[in-house]
């Protein structure tokens, strides 16, 4: 590890998160790029869930999964070693970013990705449990693949799949202090503006002009079904996949 990234170079640290440090790395001779994360000695995280990330991401061989390549565990050492992904994580391209805005196709097959992979756990009764816009991460063809499976859980099937879906079109944070008091938080606000009639307020301004309407109805209608406040009114992750879906299907030619 230490040779992969020259002695963990603070040059090629990318991230920074509750596990420790990512650091980008080469390995097989210098051909295979991946990001290597170093446990930091003071992180929350505890054994447990690093053997737990381990157990998951080997059993878990999904399309969007990040593969786990290696790990060690060894002097004090708790290191875990995944591909690498070109684009970073989708959080980094969705708002406060000097990134060219992601189209409305991509956002919506980046949530397709997702959605997959989350249906892919649920089906085996297995839900994430800490699913968010920096856990899912983005390859060099964009593509989603969800990454940290140190806190799942296990659910009887009649409760599997009760997970609400992010309002990715919006290009804003959930609590936001910087803007107006009626639009602080984004789920009150996303809401009130479907029942006056106004979706168009919340879509993220690049954005506007060049999304389908009914795509957009279709993405909304799906989205406020997953905040249902009572898990069995919201949709199974199929149902998600589906409608994401059909989102995409009627945005068509669209470029947006």
């Amino acid at each position: 590890m230490k040779a992969a990234t020259n002695k963990f170079r603070l040059s090629l640290r990318v991230d920074q998160g509750a596990f420790g440090p990512v650091f980008s790395g080469k390995i097989a001779g210098g051909k295979t790029k991946v990001a290597i994360k170093r446990r930091d000695p003071y992180s929350m995280h505890s054994e447990h869930e690093f053997h737990t990330e381990i157990e998951m991401s080997s059993k878990i061989l999904h399309h969007n999964f990040v593969p786990l390549v290696g790990y060690c565990d060894e002097m004090g050492e708790m290191i875990l070693v995944y591909n690498y992904m070109a684009h970073g994580c989708l959080r980094d391209h969705l708002y406060r970013t000097k990134q060219p805005p992601l189209t409305w196709n991509r956002r919506l097959e980046i949530c397709i990705g997702a959605a997959r992979g989350l249906h892919s756990l649920h089906t085996s009764q297995i839900i994430h449990g800490n699913v968010n816009t920096k856990k899912i991460l983005l390859n060099e063809k964009w593509v989603a693949k969800i990454t940290d499976l140190s806190l799942p859980k296990s659910l009887p099937l009649t409760e599997v799949s009760r997970m609400p879906i992010l309002l990715a079109g919006c290009a804003r944070p959930i609590l936001d202090h910087k803007l107006p008091k009626q639009q602080l938080v984004l789920v009150a606000w996303a809401l009130r503006c479907k029942v006056e009639g106004n979706l168009d307020q919340i879509v993220d301004p690049c954005l506007k002009g060049s999304i389908n309407q009914r795509s957009l109805e279709t993405f909304v209608g799906i989205a406020e079904k997953c905040l249902a406040s009572e898990g069995i009114h919201r949709p199974s992750m199929g149902d998600v996949l589906l409608y994401l879906e059909l989102a995409l299907r009627a945005q068509g030619t669209v470029q947006g």
